[in-house]
């Protein structure tokens, strides 16, 4: 079980350590939607932000993993 968990652990960290500017990148999003949300903008703007934010970060991510 303990190698179960090690295994799923490090795959999680791969995640992030493989691909580090996708990493950033998510997190450049998620603080440019916080500052928005801290600043009131409306809702909807903090929402269409992040949806756009993360869809462009994941589209940038395939694209460059088509091209190795």
């Amino acid at each position: 079980m303990t190698t179960l968990l090690a295994r799923i652990g490090r795959e999680i960290a791969g995640l992030f350590v493989d691909d580090g500017a996708f990493a950033l990148c998510i997190l450049l999003v998620v603080w440019a939607g916080a500052v928005a949300a801290y600043f009131e903008a409306p809702s909807l703007y903090v929402g269409l932000l992040l949806v756009i934010g993360m869809s462009a970060v994941l589209c940038e991510s395939v694209w460059r993993a088509l091209r190795r």
